[in-house]
């Protein structure tokens, strides 16, 4: 039996960001990601905020990660669940079964082709300052990986084929870009995140 996964593109300012951003990331659990040979692992607990992406691309060479993910996602009590839901903040959710959509979009798609999304990481707060470069980055995996379509069915492989639409998660994947070029005009932040329904 899968769990629900839900996956959050929220657009704030920078103290609202900045501060779940700390909530959740003293709450993820990173996984490994499997090598394009099957066997290599590639580890992501001992590797500071970062991983060294343009390595991790030249061992893909932009094939997608197997399907063999290590658990990734944000282990939400409750309570601050709800807290987190009361804020309100704008921007766009997507459930899925299996593994947190955000999570498979980094680990299958964006990581392989040398892309910070969330670097291999459940949660990410992109800084005002860090927005140009992040849309710039983003239209970059959608051009080389053929569209929002093609990374929604790339992604399928990691979800519960039962509940899996690639429609909707292709709306989902064309609204990280969006999102990030609105917080461009609103002076603000983006902060993603993949975690189990509580």
């Amino acid at each position: 039996m899968s769990a629900d996964f839900f996956s959050d593109i929220k657009v704030g300012p920078k103290g609202r960001c900045e501060r779940w951003d700390r909530e959740f990331a003293e709450r993820q659990v990173r996984g490994d990601i499997a090598g394009p040979d099957e066997r290599t692992l590639f580890r992501f607990e001992d590797d500071g905020d970062r991983p060294d992406l343009a390595k991790l691309a030249t061992a893909y060479a932009g094939k997608p990660a197997p399907s063999e993910l290590g658990p990734t996602y944000v282990a939400l009590e409750h309570d601050l669940w709800t807290e987190y839901m009361d804020e309100r903040l704008p921007g766009a959710s997507h459930m899925s079964s299996n593994y947190a959509s955000l999570v498979a979009i980094d680990r299958a798609v964006a990581i392989p082709r040398g892309v910070h999304l969330l670097g291999g990481h459940a949660v990410r707060r992109v800084k005002h300052d860090e927005l140009a470069e992040f849309v710039r980055d983003w239209r970059f995996l959608l051009m080389a990986t053929g569209g929002a379509k093609a990374i929604a069915a790339t992604c399928g492989a990691w979800m519960d084929r039962g509940y899996f639409d690639v429609d909707e998660l292709a709306d989902f994947v064309d609204e990280i870009g969006e999102l990030a070029e609105a917080a461009i005009r609103l002076d603000a932040e983006l902060l993603l995140v993949g975690y189990p329904a509580p």
